[in-house]
């Protein structure tokens, strides 16, 4: 019983939260805020985010370092070598949609 009480919940919320975004797209078309604007902003807004950690990771662990004499071995290596040695990055299959064909 409880068990489906939680999943009534659960698909109540999701149906609210679907409502509530399909409201919130609508009101920002009407104002001429495109779907794909607010895509940008929020991919741009993570990548932020993302480099934000990034850099305290690297803070911590310089700290970390300074505290600690520990031989990472490979994997220290590996981590500290410079960004222009790594391999790239795997390519998407042709046939898909891009950020460059919007």
């Amino acid at each position: 019983m409880i068990a489906s009480l939680r999943a009534v919940a659960l698909g109540a919320a999701l149906a609210f939260t679907t409502a509530c975004a399909s409201a919130t797209y609508g009101v920002l078309e009407q104002f001429g805020v495109e779907k794909r604007d607010i895509l940008v902003d929020r991919v741009d807004d993570a990548r932020d985010a993302q480099e934000d950690a990034s850099e305290e990771f690297q803070n911590a662990l310089e700290a970390f370092r300074a505290v600690v004499d520990v031989d990472g071995g490979d994997l220290e290596k590996l981590y500290d070598r410079p960004m222009a040695n790594t391999p790239p990055r795997s390519q998407p299959p042709s046939g898909s949609a891009t950020a460059s064909a919007m």
